[in-house]
């Protein structure tokens, strides 16, 4: 699903290009599996689309969404958070690990 503001389309979009292209990447240079720490929901989701479609790529695990201060940066970007918003506190840590 794509917001209605234009240029979140577009980075969308380009985004979606660059995880393909860094996928195919990661193939070309041997990487069967890689970790990452703290990833947006929106850049799960295109990874896993990725996946899922079938296209070459390695193995992609996550441990967690980003872990941020109470309206710090990236809780208040519409692109990371998508409603599930980022994690800024123990408790939302908390219930994060007991609903994901």
């Amino acid at each position: 699903m794509c917001l209605p503001q234009p240029q979140y389309c577009r980075m969308q979009a380009t985004t979606k290009n660059f995880f393909a292209q860094q996928m195919r990447a990661y193939v070309a240079s041997g990487v069967t599996s890689v970790l990452d720490a703290a990833a947006p929901p929106s850049v799960i989701k295109i990874v896993s689309d990725y996946s899922d479609s079938g296209a070459p790529g390695p193995t992609v695990y996550y441990l967690t969404r980003f872990v941020t201060p109470k309206d710090g940066y990236f809780s208040t970007l519409k692109f990371y958070s998508e409603g599930k918003g980022a994690l800024c506190s123990p408790d939302s840590v908390h219930a994060a690990l007991l609903q994901d």
